[in-house]
């Protein structure tokens, strides 16, 4: 079903909403109910009804999964805490949810100076909180979460090294001696802190919490089971919404991914395009008329080659695959009838560290979903544009092996071209002046040299 123009923060509260009344007539979900502090809440994360762990574990699971967020700010797992979770009101509400899976995350809180006089109570309490959910009549998994590593000794209030010294280890013996599960986030987001995933050493930032979201995710879909030395399912293919919110993103002030792809689809309702333009940050920099986008430093370039064609760009920054093949799957791209889609999408999965192979799975993927969605466009696939200045740069090389397995791929109906000739000098070396300083995104002038190949291709389907 296509969520069509409707806003995302109106489209996910109103489906959170009917989920939650009418949970007695969707008996066939699993229901997920996710407790703990802050961290689980979403505070500090923008967008955070979309953007929390919960929400992005909604996204990750799919529709045989209702996911809902009982996290309360600065609770503490601590009957003598300081705000003690199971005297809330969300704790309440998580129990009359009659849970199938009851994820834990608490202890961050309860490393406070003046929490921690009380620790010699944290075994007691945490066999209570886990009994509490054990008795209910949907006997639920329960799985408790260890705290995630703060990366400042004191921040808070919250004392780092009690997290990992002391409430670490306690939960983990919690686990054990109550016969639950137990996933160990601790060190999801390394031993060095790293900003974009933690911007405050507390708090995870959308990124981080998607992080989160995946390794859960994983968890409940493989029951447990340690998948540490299996092949997991590929992250490429795996349909899932993006969780931006970077000022270098290109977006106008205070935007994040959802209002973005929101933009999108506003933008393409009511017109008729020659061609659409599907992608990453390379494909948003064409702009077009969106108004989410303030960075276009393609569109004078395409507006003046262009002519009379008219066409639109349907690129988010940072785009992977997989949230493409979310974007194709979610929303209704096809309200503008193009003539022509044309894809560039998976620099991102590279650099994220993604395999070429899986990297190729995931650029095919989202081709055959566009042949679903527009059943009658013509689509040009380009997979990935070349990145990395030598030719036999680590970064090219990922390149060269994507559009080799694009090339002995058999489409249906999707015309796939290789564009990393445009580019290129004889060597194979990258043209001067045609890229940024990354050799990842294009200058004004490479865009005239990709617009000038799309069109001729454009025009020769004509």
């Amino acid at each position: 079903m296509k969520l069509r123009s409707i806003p995302g923060f109106i489209r996910w509260s109103a489906m959170a909403l009917a989920a939650q009344m009418f949970c007695g007539q969707i008996s066939a979900q699993v229901k997920v109910a996710c407790v703990g502090n802050s961290i689980t809440f979403g505070a500090c994360i923008v967008n955070r009804v979309q953007n929390s762990y919960p929400a992005q574990l909604q996204a990750y699971l799919g529709d045989g999964y209702q996911v809902v967020n009982f996290g309360v700010s600065g609770s503490t797992l601590l009957g003598k805490g300081d705000r003690p979770y199971t005297l809330t009101d969300e704790y309440a509400r998580s129990l009359a949810f009659n849970p199938d899976i009851v994820l834990i995350k608490l202890g961050t809180n309860d490393s406070k100076p003046y929490n921690m006089r009380y620790f010699d109570d944290f075994a007691a309490d945490c066999k209570a909180l886990i009994d509490s959910y054990k008795s209910l009549d949907s006997h639920p998994r329960v799985i408790l979460l260890t705290p995630l590593r703060c990366y400042n000794p004191m921040i808070y209030d919250i004392d780092s090294v009690a997290v990992s010294g002391t409430v670490v280890p306690a939960v983990q013996k919690a686990a054990v001696e109550n016969a639950v599960e137990l996933l160990d986030l601790h060190d999801l987001f390394g031993r060095r802190w790293e900003r974009h995933l933690m911007p405050d050493k507390v708090h995870p930032s959308s990124i981080g919490a998607g992080m989160m979201a995946q390794a859960i995710g994983r968890y409940i879909l493989h029951n447990g089971a340690d998948t540490s030395g299996v092949v997991c399912e590929n992250a490429c293919t795996h349909a899932v919404p993006g969780n931006e919110y970077r000022q270098a993103a290109g977006w106008t002030e205070g935007s994040d991914w959802h209002s973005v792809a929101d933009d999108i689809q506003l933008t393409l309702e009511g017109r008729k395009l020659d061609m659409l333009l599907l992608g990453n940050s390379i494909t948003q920099g064409w702009g077009g008329a969106r108004r989410a986008v303030a960075y276009k430093p393609g569109k004078a370039v395409m507006d003046s080659l262009a002519g009379d064609l008219q066409w639109e760009s349907a690129g988010i920054s940072g785009d992977r695959t997989q949230h493409l093949l979310w974007r194709l799957r979610n929303y209704d791209y096809n309200v503008c009838r193009p003539g022509c889609v044309v894809i560039a999408v998976g620099i991102n999965n590279l650099i994220g560290g993604d395999t070429p192979d899986d990297t190729s799975k995931g650029i095919i993927r989202v081709a055959e979903e566009a042949e679903k969605v527009f059943p009658d466009s013509r689509i040009i696939l380009l997979g990935v544009y070349p990145a990395g200045k030598e030719k036999h740069s680590a970064i090219r090389t990922k390149c060269d092996s994507v559009h080799r397995q694009l090339g002995a791929h058999n489409f249906a109906r999707t015309l796939y071209v290789d564009p990393t000739s445009w580019f290129t000098d004889r060597n194979g070396d990258m043209c001067d002046g045609l890229y940024s300083g990354d050799y990842v995104h294009f200058t004004p002038e490479g865009y005239r040299v990709a617009a000038e190949h799309i069109l001729r291709l454009l025009r020769s389907g004509e």
